[in-house]
């Protein structure tokens, strides 16, 4: 009797309160201009509204608006109208709101891959929480 092929359990597409374990900073080598880049490594735990749990582990390019909106969520000021630095935000232990939808690869269309979208800061018992708006603090 043969084993069946191992298959990774893949996070379903849906809504998820995501809270961060670890972050990596890892520096790559672009193939095209043959310049170094860092990529963010963010190793998270999802749990879905019916209670199930999934690790989930997304890596973001700095400029990408995926990468500003994530670091909004964790507690990142913006610098004027865009940047935000991320070695202001401390990561790990924080919880947020975010979408799964898949995104087939653009080199090859029989592949997909999960993608967070749609970043809401969520509160202690992870309802979606509105972010704070600076008349909303009493002092």
């Amino acid at each position: 009797m043969s084993m069946p092929d191992w298959e990774t359990l893949r996070i379903p597409e849906g809504t998820y309160t995501f809270t961060v374990k670890d972050m990596e900073k890892r520096k790559k080598t672009s193939t095209y201009s043959g310049k170094d880049f860092v990529t963010v490594s963010f190793k998270m735990m999802a749990e879905g509204a019916s209670g199930e749990y999934f690790k989930h582990q997304e890596s973001l390019l700095p400029w990408e608006d995926r990468y500003r909106d994530l670091l909004i969520v964790l507690g990142g000021k913006p610098e004027g109208n865009t940047r935000i630095s991320g070695s202001d935000v401390d990561p790990i232990g924080k919880s947020f709101v975010a979408d799964i939808e898949y995104e087939v690869d653009a080199k090859d269309d029989s592949k997909s891959w999960p993608r967070m979208k749609n970043f809401q800061p969520a509160n202690g018992n992870g309802s979606v929480a509105p972010a704070p708006d600076d008349d909303d603090i009493p002092f």
